[in-house]
Parts: C-alpha cells; sequence; structure tokens
C-alpha cells in the first residue's frame, strides 16, 4: 500500500467512534445507531482505512461459514463498506479492499462474499456475481391454502437458539446457505423500532418450522415483514402460507427476502408474487 495509507484494526477508542459516526453519515443513518451495530457487530470485527492518519473509511467482517455439499466452509462476509465523501474517487477504497482480501488470504480465509451498492469497485479487486438477493412480495388474499393440520404456537424470539438447529436442517439441503453468524441472528430477533413475532410449526418437542416477523402499516393494511422462516416439510411449509392467509383481514402483503426461485413460491396456487427489490451478491475466494 502507498506510505500514507494503512487499514488495520482501531488504535484506540477514538478511532471506532470516528468510523461508527462516519458509517452512520454514509447510509443516512441516526447517530444512535453507532452503539447498536457495534454491540451487534463488536468493535474487533470492524476495520478502519486511515489515510495520512486520519480515518478515511472502514468496514466490518462477520466470520462465519457456508454450507456446500453437508459441509460448512469458513468465509468472510462483508459488511459496513464507508469511505468518508472527502476521500471518493481517490483510490482509498480500492486500496481497502485490496489489502482486505490480502489479509484474508493469509489468514486462511478461502471465501469472501458481500451484497455491493456497486460492482465496479469489487470487481477490481477479484470479487464477481455469485448470486441474488430478492424481496418477494404476496397479496394476503390471494393466498388460498388451508391447511392447519400442524399446530402452531408463539415463542419468545429473543430466545433464538431454538431455531438454530431447525434453521441448520434446511441450510445444509442446498448449497450456498449460510452457517450464521450470531450477529445475523441477533439482526433478525432484535429492533428498536418494531415489536417482534415469532412462532414454531409442529409439535413442541419436535418442530417443523418457525416464522419470526414484525408488522408496519402499508397503504391499505399492515405488511408481514418476513424477518426469517423455515420449513423442513411440505406439511410445515403449507402451515405457514396458512397463517399469513388467516391474517387477510387486516393484512395486506407478505414480505420476505430470498430467492428469485423460492421453493416457498411452488406451493401457490396463483403466481401473484413480485419480485420488488434485487441485490447481487458478489464473492471472491
Amino acid at each position: 500500500m502507498t506510505h500514507n495509507i494503512e487499514f488495520g484494526t482501531f488504535s484506540n477508542s477514538d478511532e471506532s467512534q470516528q468510523l461508527l459516526a462516519l458509517l452512520c453519515q454514509c447510509f443516512n443513518a441516526p447517530p444512535s445507531d453507532d452503539q447498536y451495530y457495534a454491540n451487534l457487530i463488536g468493535l474487533d470485527n470492524f476495520r478502519v482505512i486511515r489515510k495520512d492518519g486520519r480515518v478515511a473509511g472502514g468496514l466490518a467482517i462477520l466470520h462465519m461459514g457456508q454450507w456446500f455439499g453437508g459441509s460448512s466452509v469458513a468465509i468472510a462476509g462483508i459488511a459496513s463498506v464507508g469511505i468518508a465523501p472527502e476521500h471518493r474517487g481517490t483510490g482509498v477504497a480500492a486500496a481497502m479492499m485490496t489489502e482486505l482480501v490480502k489479509q484474508l488470504y493469509e489468514a486462511g480465509v478461502p471465501i469472501s462474499t458481500l451484497y455491493a451498492s456497486t460492482s465496479a469497485l469489487y470487481r477490481k479487486v477479484g470479487y464477481e456475481q455469485a448470486g441474488n438477493y430478492c424481496r418477494l412480495s404476496v397479496p394476503v388474499d390471494s393466498i388460498l391454502l388451508k391447511d392447519r393440520t400442524l399446530p402452531i404456537f408463539p415463542v419468545a424470539a429473543t430466545q433464538h437458539e431454538v431455531f438454530h438447529e431447525l434453521y441448520r436442517q434446511r441450510a445444509i439441503a442446498s448449497s450456498g446457505n449460510l452457517d450464521r453468524n450470531q450477529a445475523i441472528w441477533k439482526g433478525i430477533i432484535e429492533s428498536k423500532e418494531e415489536t417482534i413475532h415469532a412462532y414454531l410449526i409442529g409439535a413442541e418437542d419436535k418442530p417443523q418450522g418457525y416464522i419470526i416477523f414484525s408488522q408496519k402499516w402499508g397503504d391499505k393494511g399492515y405488511n408481514l415483514l418476513i424477518r426469517d422462516m423455515v420449513a423442513i416439510t411440505p406439511g410445515a411449509a403449507r402451515r405457514l402460507w396458512t397463517f399469513f392467509a388467516d391474517h387477510r383481514s387486516l393484512a395486506e402483503n407478505v414480505i420476505w427476502r430470498g430467492m428469485a426461485i423460492d421453493p416457498f413460491l411452488g406451493l401457490l396456487s396463483e403466481q401473484t408474487y413480485k419480485i420488488t427489490a434485487l441485490e447481487v451478491v458478489l464473492k471472491v475466494g
């Protein structure tokens, strides 16, 4: 790297506060979010780039795994990449990502992934398109399933360990799913602004699925915003759709993030869903 640019961990608490404030500016987040994300991700997992001794940007690393052929392969998920406006276009971002990839390689981490706001920067250092991540929406009144064979009962979302084994069983069934970092689980079950609801499907001692969601008013009713859902049996998947349909008197849409060809969609009688947003997943490894 050039002599006046350094990349690494925080050297003192002032640097961490500077970077967290900068990231809030970059992502237009309220200043109060800085400590929330510091606690969620952990300060040890942030990296900072300095130019002439001053904080010019940074990012966060989520160490986790990705399932391939039933085995969890170590990956580094890159998040919160931000560069101060006055340093954009000067090569700081490219220098930061180049050094990051080098350090991950030296540490023996075989794969790094991220959601890209722009592809040009990341392609310069070896990242390429490896998938997509969609926001899907289905009108609640178009869901016609009425299968209540399995029971469904509420649980405390904060006790998220109960969901882990169900998620793992679903995740290993097809390649590419994450072996999640604890920060991802906390991001699913915690919210400063929304009430989070969680339900298990099936017998209490042997559940077959779960749903974690919040509710937010839309134009004509509230939307069911799915934070996470898993069904490890066809019966659990049908029970999930029935659960959504039972909200039709007030709810407008079911909204979640998943694949463009999501297995849940195959149970719908009519293909009334829409893809309302799409993010590209980039990977280097």
